[in-house]
């Protein structure tokens, strides 16, 4: 039988700032991409979990826009552009959250940021991979009409994700 070790219940004399603090978490993340962009879209901050999720290392990606995180064809679209427009207009937010997990999800990512942010599917939904003209207009009409089927409970944060985010999101939120 092991020994039990003794658990130190006294508080530390002296605590890190409250940025260190928040720079040792982030620094530690490695499942999650955590960066910040300045007004202008620009990548200020790369975290590890970051490089993991991107490809990016931290030195090749500061500084660049992060418009080279969308494919050319969300790019030409206008959905980066839109997204900082948009994040431009929420000055009181703290934490701006976008885009998808690069699994084929973009149809998700797009419903859910029509129902927080209004516009339907024509406004958020991009080509994706590969998808022809007769493609885009399907995923922008089942957008709109999941829109309008989940009208009730687009209010709600958590319920619109476990209805517009699909399988994926729902076992990243941790539903059973």
């Amino acid at each position: 039988m092991s020994e039990a070790v003794p658990i130190d219940r006294q508080r530390p004399t002296t605590l890190p700032a409250p940025l260190d603090l928040f720079r040792l978490l982030v620094e530690g993340i490695r499942d999650y991409a955590i960066f910040v962009l300045d007004p202008e879209g620009h990548v200020i901050t790369w975290n590890p979990g970051a490089q993991n999720m991107k490809g990016y290392r931290r030195e090749e990606i500061i500084g660049q826009h992060f418009s080279k995180f969308y494919p050319p064809e969300a790019v030409e679209s206008g959905w980066p552009a839109r997204e900082l427009a948009l994040a431009e207009k929420e000055r009181g937010a703290t934490l701006f959250a976008t885009g998808d997990m690069g699994i084929g999800n973009t149809t998700a990512a797009a419903a859910i940021a029509a129902a927080l942010f209004g516009g339907g599917g024509a406004r958020w939904a991009g080509r994706g991979t590969g998808i022809d003209d007769e493609g885009l207009a399907r995923k922008r009409a089942v957008i709109d009409s999941a829109l309008k089927r989940h009208a009730a409970i687009l209010h709600d944060p958590l319920l619109l994700a476990a209805a517009l985010g699909g399988r994926e999101l729902a076992a990243i939120l941790g539903a059973t």
